[in-house]
């Protein structure tokens, strides 16, 4: 007679906890992942199931490692989990091989400067912002909340950049904002997407060559509006979720941070229906100051029919915004599939700003040699 296959034992109960605690984790790592591609304008709370991503991601990790040290029969459950992730992961987290630009690349600069880093000088009384723009090699660059004071644009900014920068755009906002775009090449049209408030999506048409146009499309995405007291209160809840006092705080940060989405998800959908109707063929990037998260609804719908720069090209979480408990990317840079993207990086040599600025390189694939 053959011989019988060993009955395998029953899970112990450390076992099923484990397995119990993978599956809770792995559900919540999946409805996070899958909150980007639903509007927030549909249902205004999905936004904030977006930013649990990374949580739920470091405890299936954890898990998963935990699994194959005291429980392997249940190590299969997170690492599905995580294999399931694995685009969004990378979203989060992009590990790419250096790609070095090629000669006759264009280099363009995205830079929420904080109203150019609120004057800041250096030791030779020169405006720090408008001297990084200068040395930075870019071919165009998209400011975000540009405004400083007119003293400081006439006599730092202005005659700093003039002549690198011949071509020049500003949207004036509001008493302290704005947005614009300095130039290499001539900016031969501007279209304001959207305008509410602090924030705006204007297209630049610039002119590269001789019948050849490159749109450019600024952003400036809704904040979440949190002011002091809501920064501290979400810096102690990064640290301590499980406190009393913060359950509370979570209780009150969440309709503030909802309401913020639904109105991204809003300026998201405008300016994707923008590029559907305008690019035509066209080569296109888009990039600003997104103020969400990778895995979030604005993001996936920005990033539609686009390459993410950064993504593609970057190297690790990428952080752009410099204060508080945000270790996320909330600037991006995306291109339209006949360029490709070299290099991006946010460059944190500067920090005169709460964001990092964003670069990338840019050559069309056609032309490639």
């Amino acid at each position: 007679m053959p011989a019988r296959k060993p009955k395998r034992r029953p899970l112990g109960w450390f076992a099923r906890l484990m397995a119990g605690a993978g599956w809770c984790s792995v559900v919540g790592l999946w409805l996070s992942a899958a909150s980007q591609y639903v509007s927030p304008a549909t249902f205004r709370y999905v936004g904030v199931l977006g930013l649990t991503f990374p949580m739920f991601l470091g405890g299936t990790a954890v898990l998963f490692v935990a699994s194959l040290l005291f429980a392997r029969r249940t190590a299969w459950i997170t690492l599905l989990g995580l294999l399931t992730c694995v685009m969004s992961i990378r979203r989060y987290v992009p590990v790419n091989i250096p790609s070095p630009p090629p000669k006759h690349s264009l280099r363009v600069l995205t830079y929420n400067t904080l109203q150019f880093g609120s004057g800041a000088h250096d030791d030779e009384d020169r405006n720090v912002v408008a001297q990084y723009m200068l040395h930075s090699g870019a071919d165009v660059i998209c400011f975000q909340e540009g405004h400083t004071s007119p003293t400081e644009w006439d006599r730092h900014i202005t005659p700093v950049l003039r002549d690198a920068y011949p071509y020049r755009d500003t949207l004036n906002l509001n008493f302290n904002n704005n947005l614009g775009c300095f130039s290499k090449y001539p900016i031969v049209s501007r279209e304001v997407i959207y305008r509410v408030g602090f924030n705006a999506s204007v297209a630049y048409e610039i002119l590269l060559k001789r019948g050849d146009t490159l749109l450019v499309i600024n952003n400036h995405l809704a904040s979440n509006k949190l002011g002091p007291a809501d920064r501290e209160m979400y810096k102690k809840i990064v640290k301590d979720p499980e406190d009393a006092p913060m359950k509370q705080g979570i209780r009150q940060l969440v309709p503030k941070i909802a309401e913020a989405t639904v109105a991204r998800a809003v300026q998201a959908d405008s300016v994707a229906r923008y590029v559907s109707a305008h690019r035509r063929g066209r080569s296109a990037i888009v990039c600003g100051d997104f103020n969400d998260t990778p895995i979030s609804y604005s993001r996936h719908r920005m990033a539609e029919g686009l390459t993410d720069a950064y993504v593609a090209t970057g190297q690790g979480v990428g952080r752009s915004f410099n204060r508080d408990a945000i270790f996320v990317r909330i600037d991006n840079m995306f291109c339209s599939p006949d360029l490709r993207p070299y290099g991006a990086c946010v460059d944190k040599s500067i920090a005169v700003s709460d964001h990092y600025p964003l670069y990338c390189n840019f050559k069309r694939i056609d032309t490639e040699k």
